[in-house]
């Protein structure tokens, strides 16, 4: 049986982000924040792909990547960069998402 595209992609971040804490560590938060943003953006392909399975779960896993993600980029950047915007708007279409 072949995987929908949301749960090929799930599964494909969630190994990336898997690799990615092997190779540079668990506190290693800049270099894993790629992998966080991505893995958010895949559980949130899967919040919105309207499968009631484990819905609440990837919601509660998404806006949790997305707080840490959140205070590395306020902490690099500051609070008016491109790249805090990014992950606000990435929490609204995961808030959206779980609403639709």
């Amino acid at each position: 049986m072949k995987e929908s595209p949301p749960s090929a992609y799930l599964h494909h971040a969630s190994e990336a982000y898997r690799i990615a804490q092997d190779w540079f560590g668990m506190e290693e938060r800049i270099r894993l924040f790629p992998f966080k943003m991505t893995l958010s953006h895949a559980l949130q392909a899967r919040i919105a792909a309207n499968l009631s399975e484990n819905k609440a779960s990837y919601y509660d896993d998404a806006m949790e990547y997305l707080r840490d993600c959140l205070s590395i980029v306020e902490n690099l950047f500051g609070l008016m960069s491109f790249k805090v915007a990014q992950v606000h708007r990435l929490k609204s279409a995961i808030y959206l998402s779980k609403k639709m």
